[in-house]
């Protein structure tokens, strides 16, 4: 004796249906997840180089390197971290700038934070570098 009602859910059809879904599912994620992946680096790679590559950048690594706080606290500046944080902002040629760099030193690891400002038509300035351990 067969059932009253039959289930849709159990069917040969709705069973190729699922397997589709779950086939095409599969798909977009293999498609999209290196997309993303692929995206966000190289965000983060224009965003760091833009960092690196400004003058800000230069002259606050300048200042970092020639600092006798710096050298006592680490014993000697090894490098610097790949990626430093920070942000740049100028108006007709006028600006600040404030970074984040992480110092390797040969005794010991530290942060410095820079904070420069620029008047139009003139080189970048140190405003005030602090050290954190």
């Amino acid at each position: 004796m067969q059932p009253p009602y039959s289930n849709p859910y159990t069917t040969p059809a709705y069973e190729a249906y699922r397997k589709k879904q779950k086939r095409n599912i599969i798909i977009a994620i293999c498609i999209v997840v290196p997309v993303v992946i692929i995206g966000i680096s190289l965000f983060v790679y224009l965003v760091f180089g833009f960092l690196k590559n400004s003058d800000a950048y230069a002259v606050a690594l300048k200042e970092i390197a020639t600092n006798k706080q710096v050298e006592e606290k680490t014993g000697g500046i090894q490098g610097f971290d790949s990626f430093p944080s920070g942000s740049i902002s100028t108006t007709n040629g006028s600006g600040t700038a404030h970074f984040e760099i992480g110092i390797d030193g040969i005794d010991h690891d530290i942060d410095v934070t820079v904070d420069l400002t620029k008047d139009a038509g003139s080189d970048w300035k140190v405003q005030e570098l602090n050290i954190t351990e």
